[in-house]
């Protein structure tokens, strides 16, 4: 955390704790604010911040407060200037990303000691989706090998990865190189994961964490809709 950050937040520790008092219609009007910039939908702009929907409404509606995780995303994600958003000090933006990067389609995952990654230096195919409302330094996308997730993934469609994001629960990407699966996977708390597919006759089975490497997908693209 930069020290300018580190000075608003022990400045405004009652609001932060609080969400009450201390200019909160300014700082919820200035979120909404953000949100116009981009043009983006409460829903996207909520995907982005991994919020609800809900909850973008009840902060540019001034019924729920901004907190300290939240304002340090807004710098991170979209180069939000801190001291604008709580103060109204300065200019909006620190650097505004833009929201039209091109996402490489990689043949083999890339190791995650290896973060940050230099999307450069990995085997790419030719091609890239552009992704109008998504930001992310560390994107990546991947084509489903194969039907174990069926019908709601399939073969050929394309998962958006963001390599950023630390894997809780749910849905992800795993395995090393070019040997990758699409499962559903639980941590267990003994250093490993219990993995399964949407197959009837697969088995759920148990991998130990340092065996794979486990990339969190933010979005599906059907293959029939490219």
């Amino acid at each position: 955390m930069n020290k300018i950050y580190q000075s608003l937040v022990s400045v405004n520790t009652k609001f932060i704790k609080t969400g009450v008092k201390m200019n909160l219609p300014d700082i919820n009007f200035r979120f909404n604010e953000i949100l116009k910039s981009f043009e983006l939908s409460q829903n996207a702009f909520g995907v982005m911040l991994g919020i609800s929907q809900k909850q973008v409404s009840a902060i540019v509606n001034g019924h729920s407060r901004i907190t300290k995780m939240l304002i340090e995303l807004l710098r991170c994600k979209f180069g939000v200037n801190p001291e604008w958003l709580i103060d109204g000090q300065g200019r909006m933006f620190l650097y505004k990303p833009s929201l039209q990067n091109p996402c490489p389609i990689i043949e083999t995952l890339p190791d995650k000691n290896t973060l940050p990654l230099d999307l450069r230096s990995l085997q790419l195919t030719d091609d890239s989706i552009y992704l109008p409302g998504i930001i992310g330094s560390q994107l990546f996308c991947v084509r489903v090998p194969d039907d174990s997730m069926s019908p709601h993934i399939k073969t050929d469609d394309f998962l958006i990865i963001d390599a950023e994001l630390s894997f809780k629960q749910g849905v992800a990407v795993i395995g090393k190189k070019d040997n990758f699966k699409i499962r559903h996977i639980k941590e267990t708390g003994n250093d490993s994961y219990l993995v399964w597919s949407k197959k009837p006759d697969n088995e759920p089975e148990e991998i130990t964490v340092s065996d794979i490497d486990v990339y969190v997908p933010i979005m599906l693209i059907s293959h029939q809709k490219l």
